[in-house]
């Protein structure tokens, strides 16, 4: 799998801007990436959520977390079922270097809002109703 690697050069120190994301067993700690301002870097908005740059040891990641609405989980677990039946599918049909090529989750938190990073988003962008559901990918 080939991500880019982290380019966070904040010139002064930066606000805790950490989540933790299940990966399998493990648990993992993700920050977001933060500009010169120590703004979050938003790379987008789609129809259930808002992505931002994210990084965990030397690896850039993208953080997509869902808007708070009436239907924010079904649409974070429908996203995970869609991931998991697409990988399994590729594992069982022994082509695992096509799985590889995808961007699929890797972890995903189910209490994104109680995060040190979702104060930090919430500073900057007063209008981003977000839930506890996120997930967390490769960015390429």
């Amino acid at each position: 799998m080939s991500t880019t690697p982290i380019t966070n050069s904040n010139s002064h120190p930066a606000r805790d801007s950490s989540f933790k994301a299940n990966s399998g067993e493990d648990t993992l700690t993700f920050r977001l990436t933060l500009d010169k301002n120590n703004k979050p870097i938003k790379i987008g908005d789609g129809t259930y959520g808002s992505v931002f740059k994210a990084y965990r040891s030397s690896m850039n990641y993208a953080v997509k977390i869902f808007y708070r609405s009436n239907s924010q989980k079904e649409a974070f677990e429908k996203e995970l079922n869609a991931a998991e039946l697409i990988r399994g599918k590729l594992l069982q049909n022994n082509l695992s270097n096509l799985a590889e090529r995808l961007v699929l989750p890797e972890a995903r938190t189910e209490s994104f809002d109680t995060t040190p990073a979702a104060s930090v988003i919430q500073e900057h962008y007063t209008d981003l109703a977000l839930s506890e559901y996120a997930l967390v990918m490769p960015l390429y």
